[in-house]
């Protein structure tokens, strides 16, 4: 990729393991197909309702 990763993490707390896993898929991509420019990834919690 021509733009560096950009891996955000928001509403819970950074997690090296799960940045190494992005990453990882990030660079089967780049082996898929050469001419992607760029990657973002935002990891979020997941919208809960709070109970009735």
């Amino acid at each position: 990729m021509q733009i560096p990763l950009r891996i955000t993490f928001r509403g819970i707390p950074h997690s090296d393991a799960v940045e190494a896993k992005i990453r990882e898929k990030a660079r089967k991509l780049d082996k898929f197909h050469s001419h992607i420019m760029s990657c973002r990834v935002a990891v979020e919690a997941e919208h809960r309702r709070p109970p009735r």
